[in-house]
C-alpha cells in the first residue's frame, strides 16, 4: 500500500501515560469510512519507510483520529507517543477493514461491545455511531488494569450521562479495588467468563441471544469473550485483534520451498522453519502489500492454488473468502513442499 493522503496534525490529546490520539486534519478533502475502520499511517525511522494499520475512533462527522499505545519493541508506537506534537504532516493509506456492519433495517436491537486496552480505539468508534445514528441499546465492557488506563474515560462520562435510558457500562480493574467517578458500574477483578455472562443477562435480559457482539482487544480477552457469547448462544460476534500468538510446533523442521506468483512474475521462495510465506517473500525483496503482521489487517493476503499451510490466526477474512481460498500470507507456514500461492493482480 501507498499513501493516499498528506494529513495536518489538528491536536494532540494525551489520553494516558501511554497512549496518545491524533486528530487530524485532512485539509479539506472528504474522507469517508464506517465504524471499526482502520488507516495505515507512513513515517520515515531510521532511513526506512515503515507503516503500521491503525483503527480509527472517529465517526463520519468528526475529524478522523486513531489512538496510538506504546508497545514494547514497537517502533512506530514508541516515536509517536514519545513524539506526537513535534510531527506536522502525516502520510496515510486506507481506509480499510470490515469489522462492523452496517444494518440495513431500523428496527431497534441490542449490541455489545467489548474491549480492552488500545482495543477500545474501534470499540469506541462503533459506540459512537450505535448512540448517535441508532436507537440501539447498548452494553459496553471495557477491561483494564486501573483506571489510570481507561481511554476516552471524559468522553464515555458524558455518553453515559446523555443515553442512559440505552447505554450501559462497565468497567472491569485486574490491579485496583477503588476508583473515582468514572460513570457506569465497575467491577474489581479480573475480566471472567461468569463475570460477561452475569452482566449480559442482567442487562440484557431474555432476548440477549438476538445481540450483536464486537470484541476487540488483546488474545487472551479475544478468545474469552468470544467462546463465553457463543457459549450463551449469542451467534453474531465480531472479532478484532492486534496482536496474534506464533504457530504451533507440529510443522516441517526443515526448509520447504513455495512457488510464489506474484503479479506478472514467479518466484521459487525457500521458506526457512518456522518462518511465515510473508517473511520469505520480504527477504526475497519481493515488493508485496502487508502492515500488521499479526492477521488482523489483511493487507497480505493471496490465494492459495495447492499445496497446504498452517494459518496461525485469521482476524481479517471471513469464512467465505478462506474457503474460497484466500490466506494471510504473514500467518501462513508452508506444511510440506507442494505449496503454490499468488498474490498481486492474478
Amino acid at each position: 500500500m501507498q499513501p493516499v493522503y498528506r494529513w495536518k496534525t489538528y491536536s494532540i490529546v494525551r489520553e494516558t501515560h501511554d497512549t496518545v490520539t491524533i486528530v487530524f486534519d485532512t485539509n479539506g478533502r472528504n474522507f469517508s469510512h464506517i465504524p471499526g475502520q482502520y488507516i495505515h499511517i507512513f513515517l520515515e525511522l531510521n532511513n526506512e519507510v515503515i507503516s503500521r494499520p491503525y483503527s480509527l475512533n472517529s465517526i463520519e462527522g468528526e475529524r478522523p483520529a486513531v489512538t496510538v499505545k506504546r508497545v514494547d519493541g514497537g517502533a512506530m508506537s514508541n516515536y509517536i507517543v514519545d513524539n506526537a506534537e513535534q510531527i506536522e504532516y502525516w502520510d496515510v493509506g486506507g481506509c480499510l477493514g470490515k469489522f462492523y456492519e452496517v444494518a440495513d433495517n431500523k428496527k431497534p436491537s441490542t449490541t455489545i461491545l467489548i474491549g480492552a486496552g488500545s482495543g477500545m480505539s474501534p470499540i469506541f468508534s462503533i459506540l459512537k455511531h450505535e448512540l448517535l445514528n441508532t436507537q440501539n441499546k447498548v452494553l459496553l465492557i471495557d477491561a483494564n488494569k486501573t483506571q489510570q488506563d481507561v481511554l476516552y474515560a471524559e468522553k464515555l462520562l458524558a455518553l453515559n450521562n446523555m443515553f442512559a435510558d440505552r447505554f450501559v457500562s462497565y468497567h472491569v480493574f485486574s490491579r485496583q479495588k477503588t476508583s473515582g467517578d468514572i460513570g457506569g458500574n465497575v467491577i474489581y477483578s479480573r475480566l471472567t467468563a461468569l463475570h460477561l455472562k452475569k452482566i449480559i443477562k442482567t442487562v440484557l435480559g431474555a432476548e440477549y441471544t438476538l445481540s450483536v457482539g464486537y470484541i476487540c482487544g488483546p488474545e487472551g480477552l479475544v478468545h474469552l469473550a468470544e467462546e463465553c457469547l457463543s457459549n450463551m448462544g449469542i451467534s453474531n460476534v465480531k472479532t478484532e485483534l492486534f496482536f496474534a500468538s506464533k504457530p504451533a510446533s507440529a510443522l516441517p523442521q526443515e526448509p520447504t520451498e513455495v512457488l510464489f506468483h506474484f503479479n506478472d512474475t514467479t518466484y521459487l521462495l525457500d521458506v526457512e522453519p518456522g518462518q511465515s510465506v510473508l517473511q520469505a517473500a520480504i527477504d526475497d525483496k519481493i515488493p508485496v502489500q502487508y502492515s500488521c503482521q499479526s492477521g488482523t489487517c489483511g493487507m497480505c493476503s493471496a490465494r492459495l492454488l495447492s499445496g497446504e499451510v498452517y494459518m496461525a490466526a485469521n482476524y481479517a477474512l471471513s469464512s467465505a473468502e478462506v474457503a474460497d481460498g484466500l490466506r494471510l500470507m504473514c500467518q501462513s507456514y508452508p506444511a510440506n513442499n507442494d505449496v503454490e500461492m499468488a498474490a498481486g493482480y492474478q
